[in-house]
């Protein structure tokens, strides 16, 4: 999945992955194992400096997700979609 965290936070921990010192929007692109926010002109900014831990996996049936930290004023969306064969 594509994890976007807007807002404000000191630290956030989901399951296996830690973010600290959030402000504005972070890409965290799990497939791609890159953290990022968009600059002007839409120029991708590294932020995997403030990230650590492992990258999600969405496994049918196994996902749990807690949201924890401090000074959290946050908005959390999962782009995900499922696959088929």
């Amino acid at each position: 999945p594509i994890i976007i965290l807007d807002g404000t936070a000191t630290n956030i921990k989901i399951h296996t992955m830690e973010y600290n010192n959030l402000s504005g929007k972070i890409y965290i692109d799990c497939k791609n194992m890159v953290v990022y926010s968009i600059g002007e002109g839409n120029i991708k900014i590294n932020k995997m400096q403030n990230f650590s831990g492992t990258f999600l996996e969405i496994l049918p049936g196994e996902n749990l997700f807690s949201v924890s930290g401090t000074n959290l004023n946050l908005t959390l969306e999962f782009d995900y979609r499922n696959t088929y064969l």
